[in-house]
């Protein structure tokens, strides 16, 4: 009979966990020696488990340790039946035939998370890891429980790197605002990098590599309109480097100049003034040219018929930074306001001034 079924055709079915692995008798249904194999119970049928865990997370916390945490073993949601006493870790390195490391036993402490770290490993090493579950009997059924693998990172003093083999290729950048750009880039073959612990430097120009974590890809601080050369290379261990990617050269898109600097009104006559300013002190585009706008804001003396001013608008070429503004009255406070302008319009920048009948000092702000 197929493992799992027994009696007349075969058609009973029993799942019997007996000692040295063998299965139910195919004519009784169980165990032929009545002896279940560790872990499991109900002799003769050896039909039944004791506690396991369903689940657990394994983490690396350094070149020598990881950190397991589990939930307490819950009856009827984990594997098989029994009274639990507490817990234990079993790991050993992946592929050995050893025996598995065993740690002493590991109680609940009823704060709902159990957490274990086990410590002087070898560094760069994958490890397996089982949580067992330790009845009361002083059974542990291993055979059932979950089995996870971790990896402890390269370097420490049980390990030294050396450099990464191959360069991380299909460098690209994804333009997401002028102010921001995504660079990603695809790591090489794992088994290039000759050590589990690899970072990556991204160099910006001719500026200092920066680190910019484990991953494939990183979000960039940019300015608008500008020449950007990028590379990237992988870093094993601490300090061990790889060769430079082939370099991703692109220009920023433009974006909203900043706002004009040092606005100044210079008296020519009662009506006539000089205005001029300087250009905004980053561009971020190519300047399109200004946008200028006055307004009366009110009149210092009594002037029956003259309406109040809806201002005056006026564009300029990118290369002129000043305008003459004639047929002012005299005698009212005024408001002039100036922008630059790419592809799109820059923050105004205002300053206010009092023309005057016959001279004298304006007022400035």
């Amino acid at each position: 009979c197929p493992h799992g079924t027994y009696g007349p055709d075969c058609r009973l079915q029993r799942k019997c966990y007996c000692q040295e692995g063998e299965a139910c008798h195919p004519q009784w249904g169980y165990c032929a020696n009545a002896t279940c194999r560790q872990g499991f119970k109900n002799e003769p049928f050896c039909d039944q488990a004791y506690p396991a865990l369903r689940s657990f997370a394994v983490q690396s916390l350094d070149e020598e340790s990881f950190r397991v945490t589990w939930k307490p073993w819950i009856k009827d949601l984990d594997t098989g039946q029994g009274d639990v006493e507490a817990y234990r870790v079993l790991f050993k390195v992946h592929g050995s035939t050893n025996d598995w490391n065993r740690t002493d036993l590991i109680e609940d402490d009823g704060n709902g998370t159990l957490t274990y770290d086990v410590g002087e490993l070898a560094a760069n090493t994958e490890y397996d890891v089982r949580v067992v579950v330790h009845d009361v009997s002083g059974q542990e059924n291993a055979e059932l429980a979950p089995l996870n693998r971790t990896t402890t990172p390269c370097g420490g003093r049980f390990c030294i790197a050396l450099s990464p083999l191959e360069a991380p290729s299909n460098l690209t950048a994804n333009v997401s605002t002028p102010q921001l750009i995504v660079v990603s880039w695809k790591l090489p073959d794992a088994r290039t990098w000759r050590c589990s612990r690899i970072s990556v430097q991204l160099k910006i120009n001719d500026t200092q590599p920066v680190d910019v974590g484990s991953g494939d890809r990183y979000t960039l601080p940019v300015k608008p309109f500008t020449m950007y050369v990028l590379r990237v290379r992988l870093v094993a261990g601490v300090d061990k480097t790889g060769d430079w990617s082939s370099p991703l050269g692109l220009v920023t898109p433009e974006d909203a100049p900043e706002a004009v600097a040092r606005i100044r009104v210079y008296r020519v006559s009662s009506k006539t003034y000089m205005l001029s300013w300087n250009p905004p002190s980053a561009s971020n585009g190519v300047l399109r040219g200004y946008e200028v706008h006055y307004v009366r804001l009110r009149l210092l003396h009594e002037c029956e018929g003259l309406a109040p001013s809806d201002g005056t608008q006026v564009r300029v070429t990118p290369n002129q930074t000043y305008l003459q503004l004639s047929n002012l009255t005299g005698g009212a406070d005024y408001e002039v306001s100036v922008r630059a302008t790419t592809v799109t319009d820059g923050p105004w920048k205002s300053h206010w001034f009092t023309t005057s009948h016959e001279g004298g000092l304006l007022r400035r702000s």
